[in-house]
């Protein structure tokens, strides 16, 4: 049988942020990202604003928002993806580096970054970032964008693919 297509706007980060808005209610909780000017790009602005998160990323009206499509089985688990994440590796960095993203990074308490950012970007966010840095691996292929920032990362979330991309840890399983 075939299943229904569903649509989800946010991702790892953006549920990881709904769930710490709901563990940490006195606090701001705000994304700092990129996306595209696309239909797309306007589903994640509502579904934070829908979440009551603050909002500090970049639109580029002449890109598209990047995506995740998976087709999976009926025990749920992943047949066949793809991804399109070129926003992330060009215009994510830049915005980093631009003053109000500096001060509201500054500001915080808590830094959650995923390794859809390159590793350069990573590792430069949480290396200046004066707070608890919480990483989200993503995927075994982009765990390994976390090694050089391992130092500064307080709390990692991966599965066990992702960690044994990391290194020979499956045989503590």
């Amino acid at each position: 049988t075939h299943g229904e297509a569903k649509t989800y706007a946010g991702g790892c980060c953006h549920t990881t942020m709904r769930v710490l808005a709901h563990l940490l209610p006195s606090h701001r909780i705000t994304m700092i990202s990129a996306r595209g000017g696309d239909a797309a790009g306007s589903a994640v602005q509502a579904a934070m604003e829908e979440a009551g998160l603050e909002d500090q990323s970049a639109v580029f009206l002449d890109r598209t928002t990047p995506t995740y499509t998976a087709i999976l089985n009926a025990d749920g688990d992943v047949e066949a993806a793809v991804a399109d994440m070129a926003l992330y590796e060009t215009a994510l960095p830049r915005h980093l580096r631009r003053l109000e993203v500096r001060q509201a990074l500054a500001a915080a308490e808590v830094l959650v970054i995923d390794a859809n950012l390159p590793g350069d970007a990573i590792k430069a966010t949480a290396e200046a970032f004066d707070g608890l840095v919480v990483a989200l691996a993503i995927s075994p292929a982009k765990a390994e964008r976390l090694r050089e920032s391992a130092r500064y990362i307080d709390l990692v979330f991966m599965n066990r693919r992702e960690m044994a991309a990391l290194g020979d840890f499956e045989s503590i399983f």
